[in-house]
């Protein structure tokens, strides 16, 4: 597995730079943070279910420059969106801000609740996390806001309580209800290596992936993702509804079996959508013991096996994503599925080192010709997890 360490050097300067430009700071000390992005090799929509998953933090990340102010406006500028926002800490939220602002506002709300002492800030938004991609551009933006916002008073969260800051925010505020994976991922990302959580238990293992060949490409549909948050929340409550039908606190549980036997009590729907996290859960944990042992044909077959399980029982792609999906099997790879929430964004492609080069326009071509539209395909890093850069020590 290619790895390299995060170079900051220049994400800092052209976050520094954007900074002085866009509000002139007055010599204040200044705030560097970085949130990664990240990528689940496997464990999709299982997290909320109590389930395991897989993920990494990758090289493309939301960093966060800042200086303090003596009142307690917030003024950013997003440099990848072109927009500048601003609230006052404490004050009730404007819904007429852009929605992007709605996940400082909710990390502000979370950390104020949870008694620390905030102050303003002059920041900027400095992005190469592409946004619907799969990714998770929003919890690296909610982890390395929390980090700048607690920087700025010279205090701090323990890593699982910041994480969990994150996604209650993002639960509470925005309305998202996504499970601990996207902030995890982001606080907790090791180089060289992914992370087997466990979401019921919070427990972590690190599984090292260096010295195997292969390379994580992430290939863009750039079909920008519709009814995300509707559908996404829908079939929570799904799997919800299945849980308590099957009298259980929650689908971690539950087995192949226990399902099939209430495949007429749950209801199709319902049936399906526990099926996925049932078996899901079990990928996860063969594809960690496949990485162990060096299997890496296995790892890409439930991989692949976890794409046809998010179609055909979790019901979240759609026809660019099984054009995507169709174009890294034809041009060959380990395994590949779409990652994140489905209904547009990206699939996710294990490539053997040697083989990326070619990969790469195959993929973009056979896409192109078959969805006719423009794909993003490129391959990523992984990386550690969030940082303060500035100041440092």
């Amino acid at each position: 597995m290619s790895s390299s360490t995060y170079n900051s050097s220049q994400v800092v300067r052209r976050a520094r730079a954007l900074l002085y430009e866009k509000w002139q700071p007055r010599g204040e000390p200044l705030i560097v943070t970085r949130g990664p992005g990240r990528l689940n090799l496997i464990g999709e929509h299982t997290d909320y279910n109590h389930g395991y998953v897989m993920p990494v933090a990758v090289d493309r990340s939301v960093v966060i420059a800042a200086t303090p102010r003596e009142d307690q406006r917030i003024r950013v500028y997003s440099e990848g969106l072109d927009s500048a926002a601003e609230y006052t800490l404490g004050r009730e939220p404007d819904d007429h801000k852009p929605g992007w602002i709605k996940y400082l506002e909710g990390v502000s709300w979370v950390l104020a609740d949870l008694g620390k002492s905030l102050r303003g800030l002059d920041a900027v938004l400095y992005s190469d996390v592409p946004r619907g991609a799969g990714l998770s551009s929003s919890a690296a933006l909610e982890v390395a806001w929390a980090m700048a916002l607690l920087t700025a008073t010279r205090d701090h969260l323990p890593p699982r309580e910041l994480a969990l800051a994150c996604q209650r925010a993002e639960n509470e505020y925005v309305g998202m209800k996504c499970g601990i994976l996207d902030q995890f991922a982001s606080v907790f990302g090791r180089a060289q290596s992914a992370l087997l959580i466990d979401c019921d238990s919070l427990e972590i293992e690190v599984v090292p992936l260096q010295g195997h060949p292969i390379s994580l490409v992430v290939c863009d549909t750039n079909r920008p993702r519709s009814l995300v948050n509707s559908e996404y929340n829908q079939r929570r409550a799904s799997c919800e509804q299945a849980a308590r039908l099957l009298g259980l606190p929650s689908l971690r549980p539950a087995t192949r079996e226990t399902v099939m036997a209430a495949r007429e009590t749950l209801g199709e729907e319902n049936f399906k959508r526990a099926w996925h996290v049932v078996t899901e859960n079990e990928r996860v944990i063969e594809t960690a013991e496949a990485f162990k042992r060096g299997d890496l044909e296995a790892v890409g077959r439930m991989i692949s096996a976890s794409h046809r399980s998010l179609r055909d029982y979790y019901e979240v792609s759609c026809p660019e994503l099984e054009a995507m999906w169709t174009a890294t099997q034809r041009a060959g790879c380990y395994g590949s599925r779409l990652v994140g929430a489905g209904f547009g964004g990206a699939v996710l492609a294990l490539v053997a080192e040697e083989q990326v080069r070619q990969f790469i326009p195959q993929v973009t071509a056979s896409y192109l010709e078959s969805a006719g539209r423009q794909p993003n395909v490129f391959a990523v890093q992984i990386a550690n997890g969030a940082e303060v850069v500035l100041p440092s020590g």
